[in-house]
């Protein structure tokens, strides 16, 4: 079974290095990695040409973007302009260059996909480093294949029609992956080192939790789904400014004609049922 992976870059010439030694330290390593520079201005360029001139089984690839962090839709068109070139594989990931695997990853990922045939996609968890302990990054539940550490089976990533140049792409492949009769899992023995903790910077922005509202529209959520995502984040990061702005996003997606679900209205359908199911077993 091939394995190919897909590694978007911007500016990660402190992990870059490290990163793509864990990947060549597994059990099983890769079958193809594929490096996607997303316009870095740092030395990245030269670290992952140099990791391919010196792996064949290592592609390096240019993209042109703005050359600034961007969530959502930047990482993932890089995503796709490297997937073209991937050779046929059984099994596609879509990785962030600032982790670091244990050495039994992918070994341990395709156990659990031979073990159980419905399982779609699958990963470990991340965990930050605090003083010296390393802890879980404790941003989304441990159940939540999170967004730097995505693995696929290709069925899967095939029924889901691929990942969405979006906001809340990392949200929509696991409900719709769902939606298509495939079960999603975290390996909570397989702790992923994330060396550069999910970016605050953005998080702070205004505009920032517009769109976050106005994806919440186009994932195919209704208003309470929305509020309900909106409140808990809030008692995350206790910003009443981020709950006023994304509702403000949402209302505004909902009452534009030009703004329409990137998701058809049977997957909406299916997607609600799916969070609102979800919803009753946390409370019940």
């Amino acid at each position: 079974m091939r394995i190919a992976i897909v590694i978007p870059f911007y500016n990660e010439e402190s992990f870059l290095k490290d990163c793509i030694h864990s990947f060549l330290q597994q059990t099983r390593v890769p079958d193809q990695i594929v490096l996607v520079d997303d316009s870095s201005t740092d030395d990245s360029s030269k670290i992952a040409q140099a990791l391919a001139d010196e792996h064949e089984f290592i592609l390096y690839l240019k993209h042109k973007s703005e050359a600034e962090r961007v969530p959502g839709s930047k990482v993932i068109r890089a995503f796709n302009y490297g997937l073209q070139l991937c050779k046929a594989a059984d099994f596609i990931g879509k990785f962030d260059a600032d982790l670091i695997l244990p050495n039994n990853y992918f070994e341990s990922l395709i156990e659990a996909f031979n073990v159980n045939p419905k399982l779609g996609m699958c990963s470990g968890l991340l965990f930050v480093q605090n003083d010296k302990e390393w802890t879980y990054e404790n941003i989304a539940d441990q159940n939540h294949v999170r967004g730097p550490v995505k693995f696929y089976s290709k069925a899967c990533f095939e029924a889901i029609g691929g990942l969405y140049e979006e906001l809340g792409w990392d949200s929509i492949d696991t409900l719709l992956a769902n939606c298509q009769g495939f079960e999603t899992s975290t390996l909570k023995n397989m702790q992923v080192k994330h060396l550069r903790p999910t970016s605050k910077a953005y998080h702070s922005k205004s505009e920032y939790h517009f769109k976050r509202g106005m994806s919440y529209y186009k994932m195919g959520y209704d208003f309470t789904l929305s509020f309900l995502s909106i409140l808990k984040q809030f008692f995350k990061t206790k910003d009443i400014r981020s709950v006023t702005q994304q509702l403000r996003g949402f209302l505004k997606a909902k009452k534009s004609r030009a703004i329409v679900p990137f998701v058809s209205p049977s997957q909406g359908r299916c997607i609600r049922k799916i969070r609102y199911q979800k919803i009753r077993e946390k409370i019940f």
